[in-house]
């Protein structure tokens, strides 16, 4: 056999294994979401030994008396739900009543069987789902919806990796692409199914509200996004039930400095709110830059105006620490205590 003949049988063997290879990572990114594909997922579930990690013991509500100096109270002012796009893609279907359920102390299971339960119920929650996507739920269940519709809502049932690059290539462009096929093309239609969505989730929170026991919070997320994965979010809460008729998005405000002062022309009356700005550490250097995400330099109003509505600033969630950095050359030596870092 010459040569040429030894370069083609190479040259097919790696294009067949190059395509068994590209076959297994296109199914790697296809979520399961078909009943067959859950149904595999719960038996393997299922067969899974809960007794070999440690569960810390369970422990029931106790009320703190009342402390006219300080107390500690324990929350979380970060919940998403089934109304997030992003949630909903990765298989949360949970909604917001088993939100707070859990947030009680109830126990619950997800889509793939899995058993969540929190070790002592928390004092007070906050359901922060992504302002961007409000409505889209109650669109994409519309019995008039257009096939356009359709299509767009069957990228949310048929999730995929794919599926999200998608949408989130629209959020990170400037501006963000607001998109329209869950409500048939229409701006109003969207307009008013993310005011009843905004409205549904105020209800939510009065509903759970337990005076002395459990507190709620309206809220929600509004959500720029950054290339690379980045991200420059702020939860905003509401202190009462007196809040603005529309949520504040990213589409509606390009920047905080701009979402500061809609939510300061909007929150009227007894309405009272902040901003805390979520996960720091993925805005790739924006969070107190002094700087808009459009690279607008803040002048000394809009210093104030970020002195009067975020007093707060969120230190750790799943994603990471945003304290300080561990980088190489940061130059914080001290960054590394009490840090958790995963096996390479």
């Amino acid at each position: 056999m010459n040569w040429k003949k030894w370069v083609g049988l190479v040259v097919f063997a790696a294009l067949v294994f190059g395509g068994y290879r590209l076959s297994l990572f296109s199914n790697a990114l296809l979520l399961p979401n078909t009943e067959a594909d859950i149904a595999a997922v719960k038996e393997i579930v299922s067969q899974q030994n809960e007794e070999a990690f440690y569960c810390p013991e369970r422990k029931p509500f106790e009320a703190q008396p009342a402390n006219p100096l300080k107390s500690v109270y324990f929350g979380d002012l970060h919940i998403h739900t089934s109304i997030s796009s992003d949630a909903y893609l990765f298989g949360n279907r949970m909604d917001m009543d088993t939100a707070y359920r859990i947030a009680k102390g109830a126990s619950g299971t997800i889509r793939a069987g899995e058993r969540i339960e929190l070790t002592r119920p928390l004092d007070f929650a906050a359901l922060t789902d992504h302002a961007e996507t409000f409505g889209r739920r109650i669109g994409c269940d519309s019995p008039d919806l257009s096939d356009a519709g359709i299509g767009e809502c069957n990228l949310m049932e048929t999730p995929s990796i794919f599926g999200f690059l998608e949408l989130r290539g629209g959020a990170q462009q400037r501006p963000p692409v607001r998109r329209y096929d869950a409500f048939n093309g229409d701006p109003a239609r969207e307009r008013n199914f993310a005011a009843d969505t905004w409205q549904q989730i105020q209800e939510a929170a009065d509903r759970h509200y337990q005076p002395g026991k459990f507190t709620t919070f309206a809220a929600y997320e509004y959500s720029p996004a950054l290339p690379d994965r980045g991200k420059h979010h702020r939860n905003i809460v509401f202190r009462l039930m007196d809040v603005p008729k529309h949520a504040v998005a990213s589409f509606d405000a390009m920047s905080e400095i701009e979402l500061w002062k809609e939510l300061e022309a909007t929150c009227e009356n007894d309405c009272q709110f902040l901003t805390i700005p979520h996960n720091p550490n993925k805005t790739w250097g924006l969070a107190f830059s002094g700087e808009t995400i459009d690279g607008a330099i803040y002048t000394e109003a809009d210093w104030r105006l970020r002195e009067r509505n975020e007093p707060l600033v969120e230190m750790l969630q799943i994603k990471g620490n945003s304290e300080c950095s561990v980088a190489f050359g940061a130059g914080d030596e001290e960054c590394g205590y009490e840090q958790f870092f995963p096996a390479c």
